[in-house]
């Protein structure tokens, strides 16, 4: 009995050590390759450009691509796609953080979204 317990406490221990979240440390783009890396410095993920767009930003929890100046791509580390949103309705991003991320809307407005996409605040932008 004392075995079974200890064998499953070690694959529990094991199963949360592979279960934590990939924190981003760096992003790259080439011609055809976007690069992905964890905080030990190792690439993590490799995603081909052609298929995900221009890189846009990257925080330490996702990163953003635009594919065809039509779509924002939000991806986690591991490359599975958290949101989707259409650059028509949400405007240019301009700022990406662990917690929201920031687009200017037809140079008129700025708007502050969640991670689930919802518009968290809105404001007039200011002219220089």
């Amino acid at each position: 009995m004392r075995r079974l317990i200890t064998f499953i406490t070690l694959i529990f221990i094991t199963m949360s050590l592979f279960a934590q979240k990939k924190q981003i440390s760096n992003v790259e783009q080439t011609s055809s390759w976007i690069y992905v890396y964890d905080s030990n410095g190792k690439r993590c993920y490799t995603q081909s450009s052609h298929a995900a767009g221009t890189l846009v930003g990257f925080c330490t929890d996702y990163y953003v691509t635009c594919y065809n100046n039509s779509w924002y791509y939000f991806w986690d580390a591991n490359g599975k796609r958290l949101l989707t949103r259409n650059v028509n309705t949400v405007g240019e991003i301009i700022g990406v953080t662990n917690n929201n991320w920031t687009t200017r809307y037809h140079n008129s407005w700025i708007y502050t979204f969640d991670l689930k996409g919802n518009r968290i605040n809105a404001r007039p932008a200011s002219v220089h």
